[in-house]
C-alpha cells in the first residue's frame, strides 16, 4: 500500500472498502521502498529511517517527512551521520591525515638506502642501496611474514643490478610488469633510462630487461624515478627541463600491449621555483606523492602531495605532507596500498647516509 492509499483510507467511511485496499488506521506509515511513497501526483523518498518524505524547498535537505512519519512527522529530513570512520585514503583526499613518528626499517645498512617500493600486501620491499658487496647502487629486496613484522635480511637482485648504478623499481598490481630505472645500461639510448621486464605469470621469473614500449619515453638525456601505475597504463618520471630543473612528467597508453607515449609535463603540480622529483602515485592513481625543493618552512627537500577525484581529472594544488618533513632531506616516498603507511628516505644534513623509514597514519580520533 502506498502513502497515497493510506491517505485515501483515512477518509474512507465504508469498512468493506477499507479492507479491500488493505488499509490500517494506525498513526504512522512505514515504507520499504520509494515506490510506496506517493501522495497524489507526488512521488516521495523512502528515507533510511523507514518513513516517507516529499520535496520541500524550505528544508535545507530539500525533503520533509510526511505527516504520518511517526516521530519524524512533518519535520525536515536531516541526513543520517555516517558513523563509519574515514579510511586512510579518504583522509588523504580530505587533507585530514596525520602521521606518527617515522621509524627506520630493519633493512638499513651503514650506507645509503632509497627508492622504496612496497607490494600491495606490504610483505615485499624492493629498494636501491650502495651498501658493501654491490657495484655502486644496486637493487635489493626483502620480505616479511606479516605487515606488522620487521623485514628479514635483504638480498641483491642480480638480474636487475648492474655495474653502472640502478635505482627505482616498480611493479604493476598483478606482478607481471616491472620497471627499473638504471644508468647507461646496454640497450638504452644512454644516461638514466627506464627499462621494463615482463612475465606471463607470477610463478615464473621475469624475462630480461629491455626498453620495448619505452622508445618514446627514453632519450639520450636522463629519465629518473620511473614508476608504473598499478594498471600498467601510465609511467611517472622526473626528467630535467629548461633551466636545469627537474619536472615530473607522465607517459601513458590505452592498453598494456601498446607502447607508452612521449612524456608530458604535469603543469598543475610544477613548482614555480625549485625542482620536483620522485613521483609516487597511489594504487588508484588519485594521490601523487613527490619530492620538491620549492620554498618551504622545513628543510630544503620535502615530501609533497596532490589529489584528484579520478585518473582522468587534473591534479589539485600541491600540499606539504604533514608531520614527516624535517630539516633533513625527505624523498623517495611510497604510499602503502591502503594509504595508512608512508614509506620514504630520510637523510640527515649537511652530511649523512639515507635510511628507509615508515610513518604510520594516526587514525584514532
Amino acid at each position: 500500500m502506498t502513502y497515497d492509499e493510506r491517505v485515501r483510507c483515512r477518509s474512507a467511511v465504508v469498512l468493506a472498502l477499507l479492507a479491500s485496499v488493505g488499509c490500517r488506521l494506525e498513526g504512522s506509515f512505514a515504507c520499504g521502498s520509494d515506490a510506496v511513497c506517493r501522495a497524489g501526483a507526488s512521488v516521495g523518498t523512502c528515507e533510511a529511517t523507514g518513513y516517507c518524505s516529499f520535496a520541500d524547498a524550505s528544508c535545507a535537505s530539500g525533503q520533509r517527512y510526511a505527516d504520518n512519519a511517526a516521530s519524524y512527522a512533518a519535520q525536515c529530513v536531516v541526513p543520517l551521520v555516517d558513523a563509519r570512520p574515514p579510511t586512510c585514503l579518504e583522509r588523504w583526499h580530505a587533507g585530514t591525515m596525520r602521521f606518527g613518528a617515522a621509524t627506520p626499517l630493519s633493512v638499513n645498512s651503514t650506507m645509503n638506502e632509497g627508492d622504496a617500493f612496497v607490494s600491495a600486501d606490504e610483505l615485499t620491499l624492493t629498494f636501491s642501496s650502495d651498501r658493501t658487496g654491490g657495484a655502486g647502487f644496486d637493487i635489493y629486496t626483502a620480505s616479511r611474514a606479516a605487515a606488522d613484522l620487521p623485514f628479514e635480511a635483504a638480498s641483491r637482485v642480480a638480474m636487475w643490478s648492474s655495474a653502472n648504478g640502478d635505482g627505482k623499481v616498480s611493479l604493476t598490481d598483478d606482478g607481471l610488469l616491472a620497471t627499473v630505472t638504471t644508468f647507461d645500461r646496454a640497450g638504452g639510448p644512454g644516461g638514466q633510462d627506464i627499462f621494463r621486464a615482463t612475465r606471463p605469470t607470477t610463478s615464473v621469473a621475469f624475462e630480461p630487461l629491455s626498453t620495448v614500449g619505452f622508445e618514446q619515453v627514453n632519450t639520450a638525456g636522463n629519465e629518473y624515478d620511473g614508476v608504473v601505475t598499478s594498471d600498467g597504463k601510465r609511467v611517472y618520471l622526473a626528467g630535467f627541463g629548461a633551466g636545469g630543473t627537474q619536472r615530473i612528467t607522465v607517459a601513458s597508453r590505452a592498453t598494456r600491449t601498446e607502447p607508452f607515449s612521449a612524456p608530458v609535463a604535469i603543469a598543475e603540480i610544477s613548482a614555480p621555483s625549485g625542482s620536483d622529483a620522485d613521483p609516487a602515485p597511489s594504487q588508484d592513481d588519485t594521490i601523487l606523492l613527490f619530492t620538491s625543493t620549492r620554498t618551504t618552512a622545513a628543510g630544503a627537500q620535502n615530501l609533497w602531495y596532490a589529489v584528484r577525484g579520478n585518473p582522468s581529472e587534473p591534479w589539485g594544488a600541491p600540499q606539504l605532507v604533514p608531520d614527516v618533513n624535517t630539516d633533513a632531506r625527505e624523498n623517495d616516498a611510497h604510499l602503502a596500498a591502503d594509504g595508512c603507511t608512508l614509506y620514504f628516505t630520510r637523510t640527515p644534513t649537511p652530511t649523512g647516509t639515507g635510511d628507509l623509514v615508515a610513518a604510520p597514519m594516526i587514525t584514532s580520533p
